[in-house]
């Protein structure tokens, strides 16, 4: 279980922090979806994600499922991520909007291939559901540059570059998105 000494919340992070987040999911969930299509081969079944395509007739994207550990997963799509251990239940962040939801499940029946499929979510109201949150985000934050040192001694610098600049959308440099999650994640480790 998440130790209870922390007095604040994901939900009171600065409106620039939030909006930092919000940035850096944005574009983490792009590389997600370019690792699928990476030359050698989809990178998140090499880095040990399952993946569960939409229900066959059914709209919507893929679901990827890595097992952490006996107690907690974690699983993306392109809408979004979640994070659930068993002592501490679930958190979803959507791509858009830094916004972390608690769920009171830490297993997820797949597949899921829309957001409105997910079982429900609420922003964290008690105390503890508020510490629980921060603890399960930052463990995602954690998770992410993991895998990102991953993709980087995998593939090399150049993978990422080549992500960024076939997206007309990207906001942030390379190196502003490993130092944002940094800072992101010495943010939550302040709480």
């Amino acid at each position: 279980m998440i130790a209870e000494t922390s007095k604040r919340s994901v939900t009171q992070l600065s409106p620039e922090i939030r909006e930092l987040g919000e940035q850096l999911l944005h574009h983490q969930c792009w590389f997600f979806g370019r690792d699928i299509w990476h030359p050698s081969g989809n990178l998140l079944i090499r880095f040990g994600f399952t993946r569960f395509g939409a229900p066959k007739g059914q709209d919507g994207g893929n679901s990827y499922r890595l097992v952490l550990d006996e107690c907690s997963e974690i699983v993306i799509w392109g809408f979004g991520i979640f994070l659930g251990d068993e002592s501490n239940g679930g958190v979803f962040i959507k791509r858009l909007g830094f916004n972390p939801k608690v769920l009171d499940t830490a297993r997820l029946e797949l597949p899921i291939s829309k957001s409105e499929q997910l079982p429900k979510r609420r922003q964290p109201v008690s105390a503890m559901e508020q510490r629980r949150a921060r603890a399960l985000t930052l463990r995602i934050t954690q998770w992410i540059a993991c895998y990102e040192k991953w993709v980087d001694n995998t593939c090399g610098t150049g993978w990422r570059r080549r992500c960024l600049s076939d997206w007309e959308s990207a906001t942030m440099a390379q190196d502003d998105i490993a130092l944002g999650w940094a800072r992101l994640q010495g943010e939550l480790e302040q709480f």
